[in-house]
């Protein structure tokens, strides 16, 4: 699986520098970078060129070919920079793929292994630049030209974004109208459901209770080691059984727990940890968690649910291994950034990271997702549920998701969590 480490903005105190983009209808947006580099080294040199050259810049640094084309299709970027050499997946690639699906981009090389004959064609073929590795005031030079040239783009395209957002006003007003009068005549019935479910739920946390409490007490009567293990297969159903029960809870009732100051920095850790322990060798599980990301207002129990949920879904697509990641950062979307993503708002926000490398998801299957009856990573309705909590929770904190899933490569869930104001 792709690792994707990000330099994150701060909070700004003080007015940007004269690269950030200004538009007539608000305040000046960062300038955003995608770096693709798969060594760490180098991709630290690069993080500390642009935060003392260049501020006012967000950079995301991806490795791999699936990492690289999910950060295309999710936001725009103002400037590429991209190594040569990255195995299998190279610069020749990596500069068709941004022809494609971003361009007008700048494209520049930093890289080892290029030469001059190599930056020669890369140029010829829609590359801005090409850098040597080491000539770090050469690269610095190369950004900046490239972004005071990408500057008139930039404005060019929020001046489009405007007259689209107000050439569409009309219609999407008319389209809210109606969905609200379907809501409205639909509320009724999904209290009716709501209550039958919370009433089932708690039925069934009556059954299970008394299985609960006489495994503990059975073990310690059985002395073959097969009772043993099928007692401990009993534990194991009645507790996945129990959790099922706290989700369709939760779904049913929302939620009671009081919202608070949440420090992602410290819960996700803590919730890997149990993760790392559950889960077969066979999943490798990658942690990239800075110690710097925003605070949110949310239940804690639910965030946590959350992040179980969506790590249980890709276990489920990984049956016989493979890598899991869990990343976060600090990001920052503009107007034109969030119209990107379906629910999508311009603001502050902690975007989580879950990315598998399972068997995928068809596109049928993800256009209906989220369905109760949908297709999913996994096999069973527990996960088909799992995913249904998960928009429930997000939707309840005021975030948005948006799921890319190759077949055969894996799927990336990235979830938008509004940052504490």
């Amino acid at each position: 699986m792709s690792e994707v480490a990000t330099a994150r903005p701060a909070r700004p105190a003080v007015p940007r520098p004269s690269l950030s983009a200004t538009t007539a209808a608000g305040p000046e947006s960062p300038v955003r970078v995608l770096h693709l580099e798969d060594n760490r080294i180098d991709a630290r040199i690069v993080r500390k060129l642009f935060a003392a050259d260049f501020p006012d810049t967000q950079v995301t640094q991806v490795s791999t070919r699936f990492a690289f084309l999910g950060e295309l299709e999710l936001r725009s970027y103002d400037l590429i920079v991209s190594d040569f050499s990255l195995g299998a997946f190279d610069g020749y690639e990596a500069l068709g793929l941004a022809r494609e699906r971003a361009p007008g981009v700048p494209f520049v090389f930093y890289s080892a292994t290029i030469g001059d004959d190599r930056g020669l064609e890369a140029l010829q073929h829609g590359a801005r630049d090409y850098v040597p590795k080491g000539q770090v005031k050469r690269l610095s030079a190369a950004i900046r030209r490239a972004l005071g040239e990408n500057g008139e783009r930039r404005r060019l395209r929020e001046a489009e974004a405007d007259n689209l957002r107000l050439r569409g006003a009309l219609a999407e007003a008319l389209r809210a109208q109606g969905e609200l009068e379907k809501k409205n005549e639909s509320i009724p019935r999904l209290e009716n459901m709501g209550q039958l479910t919370a009433a089932v739920a708690h039925d069934l946390n009556n059954l299970l209770a008394p299985l609960m409490m006489a495994v503990p007490m059975l073990r310690e009567s059985v002395p073959d080691p097969l009772s043993k293990r099928l007692l401990g297969n009993l534990e194991r159903s009645t507790l996945r059984g129990a959790a099922l029960v706290g989700q369709i809870l939760s779904m049913a009732q929302g939620g009671s727990d009081a919202p608070s100051d949440v420090p992602l920095a410290e819960l996700i850790p803590a919730i890997l940890v149990f993760i790392r322990a559950s889960f077969p060798p066979a999943i490798l599980i990658e942690e990239n968690i800075p110690h710097d990301l925003w605070t949110i207002t949310a239940i804690p129990a639910q965030v946590s649910q959350l992040l179980l949920n969506l790590c249980q879904s890709a276990r489920a697509a990984m049956p016989s291994g493979g890598a899991l990641t869990v990343a976060a950062e600090n990001t920052r979307l503009d107007e034109t950034a969030a119209r990107l993503i379906d629910g999508g708002r311009a603001g502050d926000f902690v975007l989580l990271r879950i990315e598998d490398t399972g068997r995928g998801i068809t596109p049928e299957a993800l256009r209906r997702l989220w369905e109760p009856k949908a297709a999913s990573p996994g096999d069973t309705g527990e996960t088909d549920l799992a995913l249904l909590a998960v928009r429930n929770i997000v939707r309840r904190h005021g975030g948005f998701i948006h799921v890319a899933s190759v077949l055969g490569l894996g799927s990336s869930f990235r979830i938008f969590l509004p940052a504490k104001s």
